[in-house]
């Protein structure tokens, strides 16, 4: 009678072969579920940025909005002030306005 002594390295090999293919797959499941919330992160950036694109345009086209007229007026207020300063600066000797381009280089 002979007692067949079983494959322990065969075993030892098959189960270090399942633990590497789970861990495998395990690895491509992260990778898939990374992947997939990276995508619907920016689904939603892109939604916001649609929504943001189709107020701009909803407050170009509303002139009756005050939100719009608000940034309209505070655009020309921008504008005449640098047209003020540009009066002022036509107004000035070239000393005196390379003094002050040196007093902004500080």
């Amino acid at each position: 009678m002979s007692h067949a002594i079983p494959d322990l390295d065969g075993v030892k090999e098959r189960e270090r072969l399942l633990l590497l293919s789970s861990d495998l797959e395990v690895m491509e499941n992260e990778h898939q579920e990374r992947e997939d919330s990276i995508q619907r992160v920016l689904n939603e950036i892109g939604s916001y940025l649609e929504k943001a694109d189709e107020t701009l345009e909803e407050l170009e086209q509303d002139q009756d909005n005050l939100l719009s007229a608000a940034i309209l007026r505070g655009c020309g207020d921008l504008a005449n002030a640098v047209a003020h300063v540009a009066e002022e600066l036509e107004e000035q000797s070239d000393d005196e306005r390379r003094a002050l381009a040196l007093a902004f280089q500080e």
